[in-house]
């Protein structure tokens, strides 16, 4: 992913500053797109039935009455480590 995003940014020239862009795109892409599908996993944690990760994501939403709130939470803190570590 950040091989892609170097390209996109420059791909004649990679300085520092490319650099850090494109890591840091592709960290926040991947935060964006895995922290929903953490969110299912952690739910599933601790309990003594495993239902499945469908199961689970259909029950988050049923909860929440259709917001996509469950699967958002703790995106920012993933974002400020994806971000700053890669």
């Amino acid at each position: 992913l950040e091989h892609l995003f170097l390209q996109m940014l420059n791909p004649t020239e990679s300085g520092p500053l490319v650099n850090f862009l494109a890591g840091t795109a592709a960290g926040a892409v991947n935060a964006t797109i895995l922290n929903p599908l953490s969110a299912i996993k952690y739910k599933t944690w601790g309990r003594e039935i495993n239902r499945g990760m469908w199961t689970e994501a259909r029950m988050m939403l049923e909860k929440s009455n259709g917001s996509p709130r469950p699967f958002l939470n703790g995106l920012r803190p993933t974002l400020y480590r994806d971000i700053v570590f890669g």
